[in-house]
């Protein structure tokens, strides 16, 4: 299979077409991304043959092969014998977008893997701390480099690590990507500088860094208007204006979630500016989303009723639609995905304030959602009283501190407190 990339001397990639006259350059890419990847020398734009038996991934690499019509960059990535070689003999591989990347890349991690052992004797100058540390770790490091944001990548089960090594599919690689196809779109994100891999001698993918620069925000979360139902009219309206450029401009954030959009107020105009991190799981399409999507796309970003209606409303406004389909739209999706996610949740709850075991709390969800089965087929009044009395305790005692929405018992007919 063949492919084509527009390209020119300076590493500008061009936007995909089968008639590369008069397009204009999408995206700066440094040809430093990978020594693999397709290049040209002449000064004007050309089509580039891409040779067959390789792999080609587009910018959004999870999107799958080949060319995207669209305005996502192409370029090539191959995994062939001399690569596998490549790595067998050097485990690292560093990609930045600056030209001393290497060098300073190598210098980070050196700080890190410092911090991460143990040792309180890193180089003058150099601090680190810990901003996140859930399945992944943020660190801020302050460095006579200058100051930087790395999040250190989980460790991976085997399947997984042979997957990403030999796809060249890391989370690491498409966070780096995805940023620099949001820098092309003028979308504010971290300042990609570049990313880490190392590898076993299988080419398994066994760790991996992403490096950004910092960026000083004032909020790290939207966890207050997000739980309990806080509406700022300001917020609100810029928060949807920012969700309406991303989805006009194709970009699909696949975790939309309250931590993955830090903010920065500005106190002179009373507004908000807003940025898009955790950037691995997303992609891009050739056109605005439509309404479906876009909706679709929102319903992570707000538990609370009255903070999901307040959005609704604004982001009808910033799309130029009708606000009162909007507004149902959204609180239909938002009630499907936070039902769906309802039993983690209360597991969670029980766990820490409650004082029940894991096993404990599985074994009582279990009889639960029996009794709850048995109540919709039991054709017998006084046996389908003595269940919802049984299913209502349950209820009241584990689920309803996390039915935010109230949706599990508007949907089943439990008695409940009011939405605060």
């Amino acid at each position: 299979m063949l492919g084509l990339l527009l390209s020119d001397s300076e590493g500008k990639f061009l936007r995909p077409s089968p008639f590369p006259s008069g397009e204009a350059p999408l995206a700066r890419i440094p040809r430093a991304l990978d020594e693999e990847q397709g290049s040209t020398t002449s000064a004007s734009p050309e089509v580039l043959l891409l040779p067959p038996r390789r792999r080609y991934w587009c910018l959004s690499a999870s999107r799958g092969p080949f060319v995207d019509e669209g305005r996502v960059c192409i370029f090539a990535q191959a995994t062939t014998a001399k690569t596998f070689a490549l790595r067998q003999e050097k485990l690292y591989r560093y990609r930045s977008i600056l030209e001393e990347g290497d060098e300073l890349l190598s210098r980070l991690l050196g700080y890190i893997q410092t911090y991460e052992a143990g040792s309180k004797e890193l180089p003058s100058g150099v601090r680190c701390s810990e901003i996140y540390r859930g399945r992944n770790v943020l660190y801020h490091l302050e460095s006579p480099e200058g100051d930087y944001t790395v999040k250190h990548f989980g460790h991976l089960v085997r399947a997984r690590q042979l997957y990403y090594g030999w796809t060249d599919t890391g989370k690491a690689r498409r966070s780096y990507l995805h940023a620099l196809q949001l820098q092309s779109l003028e979308i504010l994100t971290p300042e990609p500088i570049g990313y880490i891999e190392r590898y076993d001698r299988l080419g398994g993918l066994t760790n991996s860094y992403y490096i950004t620069r910092y960026l000083e925000v004032t909020g790290s979360s939207l966890q207050a208007q997000a739980r309990e139902g806080g509406v700022e009219p300001s917020l609100t309206r810029d928060l949807a204006h920012f969700l309406a450029d991303l989805h006009t401009s194709g970009v699909v954030h696949e975790d939309l979630s309250p931590g993955n959009l830090p903010y920065i107020y500005h106190p002179e105009s009373d507004s908000y500016s807003f940025a898009l991190v955790d950037l691995n799981r997303m992609h891009f399409t050739a056109s605005a989303l439509d309404e479906a999507t876009s909706i679709e796309n929102m319903d992570r970003l707000f538990a609370h009723p009255r903070a999901t209606e307040a959005l609704a409303r604004a982001y009808a406004t910033a799309r130029g639609w009708e606000a009162e389909p909007v507004v149902k739209a959204l609180n239909r999706v938002c009630d499907r995905f936070w039902l769906k996610r309802l039993p983690k949740l209360a597991l969670r709850y029980a766990v820490r304030y409650q004082g029940v075991s894991s096993a404990t709390f599985l074994r009582l969800y279990g009889q639960y959602l029996r009794w709850r089965r048995l109540r919709h087929l039991c054709p017998f009044a006084p046996l389908r009283t003595r269940l919802m009395e049984q299913e209502q305790a349950f209820y009241t005692r584990f689920l309803e501190p996390e039915d935010v929405r109230r949706a599990l018992a508007l949907r089943e007919g439990y008695t409940h407190s009011p939405i605060l």
